[in-house]
């Protein structure tokens, strides 16, 4: 089984509001980040909250989603990988593999998804992580083997990026190569907000033409 882990615990200072909250048509990012999830082949979600947990629960209205849990991380001010320990924590031994989701990347496509799904039901057991790729630049989701990082994620201490982990052997690294960079247009900023809805509203109108 895969979930896909939806890091959503930050507390968004550049922004201002809680990145998860920010809207997309009728939207929110947590629902539109959601929605893509689900158009791929995965059919579980865990979303780690942390700032503002119970208000991010309640305006993405995530009691409405059958297949998804929530967990509201206390430890949030210690950092992403502090939540990352959170939700390996939570599955325990339920996923074999996770979709690590970062909710400031609602640009990521349902078929980037599917193609970093069926890599990893191509190749040998072991690998260990499979990441999309933009012209050389490494990107988000991250898809990880749980057997293979799990002991090495929760020894990590939480000042530390979980790239020292994930990125240490090569050997355990594979890539999917995209020809869109949403893989690596995240939302920190008021104007990154502006620059990503552009571009999704675009993207949008084209699918409806």
């Amino acid at each position: 089984m895969m979930t896909a882990v939806v890091l959503a615990a930050g507390k968004s200072e550049r922004m201002g509001t809680p990145k998860a909250l920010m809207k997309f048509g009728d939207r929110t990012c947590l629902q539109l980040v959601l929605d893509t999830i689900f158009d791929s082949y995965l059919n579980h979600a865990l979303v780690v909250l942390g700032s503002e947990g119970q208000s991010v629960f309640d305006e993405a209205h995530l009691a409405d989603y059958p297949n998804v849990d929530a967990i509201i991380h206390e430890g949030w001010e210690d950092g992403q990988t502090s939540s990352v320990k959170a939700a390996i924590a939570e599955l325990k031994k339920r996923s074999d593999s996770f979709l690590l989701f970062p909710v400031d990347f609602p640009l990521v496509t349902p078929s980037t998804i599917r193609a970093m799904v069926d890599l990893h039901l191509k190749r040998h057991q072991g690998t260990g992580v499979i990441v999309p790729s933009y012209q050389n630049r490494r990107g988000h989701p991250v898809l990880v083997e749980t057997d293979v990082f799990r002991r090495p994620i929760l020894e990590l201490s939480n000042d530390r990026p979980l790239t020292d982990v994930l990125f240490a052997d090569p050997n355990k690294v594979e890539y999917v190569v995209v020809d869109s960079d949403e893989v690596v247009r995240d939302m920190d900023s008021p104007d990154d907000y502006d620059h990503i809805k552009r571009t999704w509203e675009q993207r949008s109108k084209s699918k409806n033409a």
